[in-house]
């Protein structure tokens, strides 16, 4: 179970506000069985780990961004607050994962990876007043042998490139690239896949490319 003074919170009703906006009663008719579950959300946080020699080590982040591909490498960026202190214990060449953590009303909790890399770049910067670290990473994901399919919900936009469709939701920690997207009932291939976190916003933006 995540470390809540390591997780970065989403707040919940702030989320609703963002995501739905007036989307939600177009939301609620076309996937009911989904807004009844998203109803016993109780938080939402992503939390932040690094696989070192002596363990996983969980480490604070305020937030992160990366971009998942299909085909090429993937890359992932966190950026963790008081970073100094870990000096010497993130390293180059660790593995790094952010995952996912839902608390539902219930009082049960539900954690899931949502990315992950191969650390290239472990950047502390110090100021008169804190002190932050910047993690980046790289990895080439193995192209699913058995692509999952899924239908999107808690749809922002969509927007039509020639025969590509970006599409913008929550961040999804089922979705992975390769993955085979049923949008308006045309199958898509999500080739790329971008979301950026913080505090007081979170999106992801899938790129798909016709099947």
């Amino acid at each position: 179970m995540p470390d809540i003074a390591c997780s970065l919170v989403v707040s919940y009703s702030n989320a609703r506000t963002l995501v739905f906006g007036e989307l939600e009663v177009v939301y609620a008719l076309s996937n009911r069985k989904t807004i009844v579950d998203a109803a016993r959300e109780l938080k939402v946080a992503y939390v932040f780990d690094v696989v070192t020699p002596a363990g996983t080590l969980r480490v604070p982040m305020q937030s992160f961004q990366s971009r998942l591909r299909n085909d090429g490498v993937s890359y992932l960026t966190a950026y963790v607050p008081g970073g100094t202190a870990y000096k010497g214990k993130v390293l180059v060449g660790q593995m790094m994962y952010v995952r996912r953590v839902v608390e539902y009303t219930d009082g049960s909790k539900v954690e899931s990876e949502i990315c992950r890399s191969k650390i290239t770049d472990v950047t502390p910067s110090l100021s008169p007043n804190n002190s932050t670290m910047t993690i980046a990473g790289s990895l080439e994901y193995p192209k699913p042998t058995s692509p999952k399919s899924l239908s999107l919900s808690n749809i922002i936009y969509v927007a039509f490139y020639d025969d590509e469709v970006s599409i913008r939701i929550t961040p999804n920690s089922e979705l992975q690239p390769g993955d085979i997207i049923s949008y308006d009932g045309i199958d898509y291939v999500a080739t790329e896949i971008v979301m950026y976190v913080e505090s007081t916003a979170n999106y992801c933006e899938v790129r798909c490319a016709a099947r």
